[in-house]
């Protein structure tokens, strides 16, 4: 950890903020922190062993404020580190905040004077802007507070809207405030993985809050657009979406128990909605295509038991391109494995060289061992015709061995 803190007054709001080789718009994330027209807060920056000059820029303004503390760790993800300042934070309510993204300068004062507006409300919801970074556009974002679920009143209590609880808001938790107090009497924390780790956090708050009051007002803009680390994270963990989603479907039933059947619709709805989205980003991968497609499916009927329910207990967001006949989509996944005649079954995604992430990388070295066998075996006239009858390029020199593989 960085400095030791000064014993001040109060703290009114924790902002918490995971750092990974964010220095092109650390600057204006901490600018937007630091001038906010409420005071009276600490800022809790995580650096998740970022290899740019996002440390140096942490420790630079933690000179210049001595609200700002800094925490280095080894590289894991936000979930992860948002944990880490968890422990640490001392303000009645806490904010999470992306390094890429940034407030408007009333944003705490105004979701401070919301939340204090009744002694039970846990959680504060605000609208939100996205700026598209290489379209250069920002816009307001519906999805921030979906308006066809929710209720006119405010605040109001989860139960009085449980079938569209993880509907009606994003499990985005960027644009939520939570009372401190309310998170460490749950014990609720952020998932171990790289993506989705924020969906745990975020459906355990909003259904076990006493109070959620709703400040439709746009009061943060979220970066878009910036698709390297997205899709990288989509390659490199691409289950991680449904491991998020069955630790959730597990931790919400051992959080409601039978009363879970209440929340069920909104959080298979939501499920579904997500796992849609997730797939489709992977689907020009045909590796982690076909993997995550029996993952889904395996998943889908052994855990969820999707297929147990009809069409219609699935229902969808107007105007939001995955959630329109969600069911349908997922039966045609079901069907889709059934044409291939594969069973629906679960791969070990690392260890199954068929839909191993790595399989097409270690193509090249398994070909050049079989290169070198054929050579000492048959020697390199005998090989290179057989590369060139490969290729297309000559006649079979051998064929009662091998039949050439169709285009």
């Amino acid at each position: 950890m960085g400095k030791i803190r000064k014993q001040t007054k109060e703290i009114k709001v924790s902002v918490i903020i995971p750092i990974y080789n964010a220095e092109s718009f650390l600057r204006d994330c901490l600018d937007s922190v630091t001038r906010q027209t409420l005071q009276d807060i600490e800022i809790i920056c995580v650096d998740d062993g970022s290899s740019d000059a996002s440390v140096e820029i942490l420790k630079e303004y933690a000179k210049k404020d001595d609200r700002i503390v800094v925490i280095e760790q080894k590289h894991s993800n936000a979930g992860v580190a948002r944990n880490a300042a968890l422990k640490v934070a001392r303000g009645k309510y806490l904010s999470f905040l992306d390094a890429d993204d940034y407030y408007d300068a009333t944003m705490l004062e105004k979701i401070y004077e919301a939340a204090e507006k009744d002694p039970e409300i846990d959680i504060v919801i605000f609208g939100a802007d996205l700026l598209n970074v290489r379209k250069g556009k920002r816009y307001y974002s519906e999805q921030s507070i979906i308006e066809q679920f929710c209720l006119k009143e405010n605040p109001f209590r989860p139960i009085d809207m449980h079938q569209y609880i993880f509907n009606a808001f994003q499990n985005w938790v960027w644009n939520k405030v939570f009372r401190r107090e309310f998170i460490e009497e749950k014990g609720i924390v952020f998932d171990d993985v790289k993506r989705s780790n924020d969906a745990l956090f975020v459906c355990c708050s909003l259904s076990t809050a006493r109070k959620i009051y709703i400040l439709r007002e746009s009061l943060l803009v979220h970066r878009t657009g910036m698709k390297t680390n997205m899709q990288a994270n989509n390659i490199a963990e691409p289950d991680a979406f449904m491991k998020a989603y069955e630790k959730i479907y597990e931790r919400l039933q051992e959080i409601h128990g039978e009363n879970f059947e209440l929340y069920h619709q909104s959080f298979y709805s939501r499920a579904m909605l997500s796992i849609r989205y997730y797939v489709d980003k992977v689907r020009d991968d045909p590796l982690t295509y076909s993997y995550i497609k029996h993952l889904v499916a395996f998943k889908g009927e052994k855990v969820f038991g999707f297929s147990h329910y009809d069409a219609d207990y699935y229902y969808f967001i107007h105007e939001y391109k995955y959630s329109q006949d969600m069911f349908a989509w997922y039966k045609g996944l079901l069907e889709e494995i059934r044409k291939e005649g594969k069973p629906v079954k679960q791969f070990d995604y690392h260890s199954t060289r068929e839909y191993r992430i790595g399989s097409h990388v270690l193509w090249l070295p398994r070909k050049i061992k079989g290169l070198f066998k054929s050579v000492g075996k048959n020697g390199l006239s005998y090989t290179l015709k057989r590369i060139l009858f490969h290729l297309h390029l000559a006649k079979d020199n051998d064929p009662k061995r091998t039949v050439r593989k169709k285009n």
